[in-house]
């Protein structure tokens, strides 16, 4: 990739994810596509499959056939609780409704 095309997708990328905080911090509930939670988390999808099947990370949920999204909200607030220090095992950021 070239240097102008890769500094333009870092660009592009930069102003994607603080769209989305912006989105987040001026509250509402939003979906989170995979790449987008990908970003955000800086976790893999593998990584991702693996903590929702230990419950903890946010499950998806289907928002099409094939399409596959999470709450903004439950994504905030298992970052939250990341930086917080709150042990894994206890999924305090998920909404019980889901679990």
């Amino acid at each position: 990739m070239s240097d102008k095309r890769k500094q333009f997708s870092d660009v592009t990328l930069n102003s994607a994810i603080k769209e989305v905080i912006e989105r987040a911090v001026n509250g509402g509930d939003y979906f989170l596509k995979p790449d987008e939670v990908r970003r955000l988390v800086g976790l893999s999808d593998s990584t991702i499959k693996r903590y929702q099947a230990k419950g903890w990370f946010p499950k998806h949920c289907l928002i099409g056939v094939k399409s596959k999204a999470w709450l903004a909200s439950e994504i905030k607030g298992w970052m939250e609780d990341r930086i917080n220090g709150t042990p894994f095992s206890v999924a305090t950021s998920m909404n019980p409704a889901r679990q």
